[in-house]
């Protein structure tokens, strides 16, 4: 990621329609983004898209919120499960089969 603050800091002021944070919350803000860039990246994209569908009123209070949820991810990404571990495909009913049957469908 190639973006400095004052980049993200404009990105975040259009997404939430011109709308500033207090100095002391900003100050927070640009703390947060000298240790984790691209969780500052990510949570802006995400509250963002949330204050333009009207799910958020306070945008630069939900960032702030945000933040240690995205770096979390960043440091624990989800894993996927390993297919061998997906439990087995369980037969349908009988009462399934006979109804397709009844229908015509093949088995």
């Amino acid at each position: 990621m190639t973006s400095d603050w004052h980049t993200e800091y404009a990105r975040a002021l259009q997404a939430f329609g011109g709308d500033t944070p207090s100095a002391t919350l900003e100050q927070d803000l640009v703390d947060a983004y000298a240790q984790h860039p691209q969780a500052v990246h990510n949570a802006i994209t995400k509250i963002g898209k949330a204050y333009a569908a009207g799910r958020i009123h306070s945008p630069w209070g939900a960032l702030k919120a945000e933040i240690p949820k995205q770096t979390k991810l960043r440091a624990n990404p989800p894993t996927p499960k390993p297919i061998e571990d997906l439990p087995e495909r369980t037969p349908p009913p009988p009462e399934f089969i006979a109804m397709l049957a009844r229908l015509g469908v093949r088995t």
